[in-house]
């Protein structure tokens, strides 16, 4: 399995969050604000890039990734 482009997709979350975050977060002190955009963007960039190797990359798993999103809906 190519680690690549499942790898571009974690990496440009995290950029987008971590920018998108950094101008949100205002606490007035500048380690929190930068501790809290990374933390969250990482969080986000892990869940972006596992859902796009299942969905994307992996054969087959779009079926069972959305059995599994409707069983913890219902």
């Amino acid at each position: 399995m190519a680690i690549l482009p499942a790898m571009m997709v974690e990496l440009a979350v995290y950029g987008i969050c971590t920018g998108i975050l950094i101008k949100l977060v205002n606490t007035g002190k500048i380690y929190a604000d930068l501790y809290i955009s990374l933390i969250v963007a990482m969080l986000a960039g892990r869940v972006i890039g596992g859902l796009s190797r299942a969905l994307i990359f992996a054969r087959g798993a779009i079926r069972r990734v959305l059995q599994l999103i409707l069983r913890c809906l219902i």
